[in-house]
């Protein structure tokens, strides 16, 4: 006759417990450890779910964002010139350099992010631009401009800005030949990610460069010289 095999005995429900709390721990200590190294989570979740194919809203939700149904959100020390017409932003024929900051940058955007600018429209004057990494909200701002620029050749340009002044020569310029700067809807992107920044125009990839001066701040616009401009919609969302 066969003895039975007693196996050992544990004790029962320990251990999902433990291994739950040891779990718990760990995410934790990961999710401190990269905030300490400055890598969004937020950021990291989304990219593994884009990488798998799968769509959520928390992913596409923006930071900031302006249909342009009214000034609400947008801070001008000079007063001058912007307004609101039939949903778009519009600066019409300003001589003075205007400058816009967007609030909600102020306080909720990143460091890394995608300024959107859909259906801007250069209708007259010398061009506009799109500061990022913006480190003063007054007359006197410091960050980084992408100028929409006819009046320099015909240029999409990159200017570092310092205590509210412009910094010569451009830190990166390109002339694309034949183009059609004004009476067109254009689309805008700018990528901000680390010290490296690309700016995109209807999709196409228009200029890219590196530097390190400001690694953080905000989202404005600013005109010139006779400029008349409006946009559509404006947007900072999360990077890739």
């Amino acid at each position: 006759m066969r003895k039975a095999i007693k196996l050992p005995e544990h004790a029962p429900g320990q251990g999902f417990p433990e291994y739950a709390l040891i779990l718990a721990l760990a995410v934790v200590i990961l999710v401190l450890i990269l905030n300490l190294l400055g890598v969004s989570t937020r950021e990291l979740y989304c990219t593994v779910l884009t990488s798998l194919g799968v769509e959520t809203a928390l992913c596409e939700s923006a930071y900031c964002q302006s249909a342009f149904e009214s000034m609400e959100g947008w801070q001008s020390s000079q007063n001058q010139g912007w307004n609101i017409q039939n949903g778009n932003l519009c600066n019409t024929s300003n001589p003075y350099p205007n400058f816009l900051f967007n609030q909600c940058s102020q306080q909720n955007a990143p460091s890394d992010y995608v300024i959107k600018i859909d259906g801007a429209t250069l209708n007259a004057g010398d061009g506009y631009g799109v500061f990022f990494r913006l480190q003063n909200y007054d007359n006197r701002p410091s960050g980084y401009i992408f100028q929409y620029d006819p009046g320099l050749g015909g240029a999409f340009a990159v200017r570092k800005w310092v205590n509210g002044n412009e910094i010569n020569p451009p830190i990166a310029l390109n002339r694309p030949p034949g183009y059609t700067w004004t009476g067109v809807p254009r689309d805008v992107e700018i990528h901000v990610k680390g010290n490296t920044y690309t700016a995109f125009v209807d999709g196409q990839q228009v200029l890219t460069f590196t530097d390190n001066t400001y690694m953080s701040g905000g989202v404005g616009l600013r005109t010139w010289d006779k400029t008349s401009v409006c946009m559509d919609d404006f947007s900072i969302n999360p990077i890739q």
